[in-house]
């Protein structure tokens, strides 16, 4: 697992054709303070709730994301979950996956002016 600033995640998602952002916040974090908008770079953001169960989590992940090469961006609130789900990843065979330092929220995409949708 390689950390990365929010920034670099959006220069890596801008220019990396096989890149992906998974945002593993809840629901609700969704809908109180919003999540990336990727939109400008023809990309969605992969919405999949962290709950502390590796299994699960690999199993929602690997049915959307089937090519293990791919380069998996994981962003959370602050970056410990995602920190977490990055590690799970990578145990199931994903090769590229990265933690977005500062979350969404903590000194990260936001802060950093990064499109988002709320």
């Amino acid at each position: 697992m390689k950390n990365i600033l929010a920034t670099e995640a959006w220069e890596l998602l801008k220019t990396t054709p096989n890149s992906f952002l998974v945002d593993v916040r809840r629901q609700s974090e969704w809908d109180s303070v919003g999540f990336p908008d990727l939109t400008s770079i023809n990309k969605d953001v992969i919405k999949i709730t962290w709950q502390k169960d590796d299994l699960q989590f690999i199993k929602e992940l690997e049915e959307i994301l089937k090519d293990k090469d791919s380069h998996v961006l994981f962003i959370c609130k602050a970056g410990g979950r995602s920190a977490a789900t990055a590690t799970a990843a990578i145990n199931a065979g994903y090769e590229n996956c990265y933690n977005v330092l500062g979350g969404f929220e903590m000194n990260g995409w936001k802060e950093n002016n990064l499109p988002y949708k709320k």
